[in-house]
């Protein structure tokens, strides 16, 4: 199993972004259910689906 260091991906790829985007981005907690807390009507379509390497946190959750 082959794994990446999640936060160091997404933190990466944040530096270019709005600042009053970036604590949004940044939250451990779950993106979508801050959207929905603040948003009436939310949805999501999957632009891609297919397998992709696990993160450490990921695999800790899993065991």
């Amino acid at each position: 199993m082959t794994f990446y260091r999640s936060d160091a991906f997404w933190r990466s790829s944040t530096q270019g972004s709005d600042l009053l985007l970036r604590p949004w981005l940044h939250d451990h907690g779950s993106l979508t259910g801050r959207i929905v807390a603040r948003c009436e009507k939310f949805s999501v379509q999957p632009v891609k689906n297919g397998l992709a390497r696990i993160a450490y946190d990921e695999a800790a959750v899993l065991g």
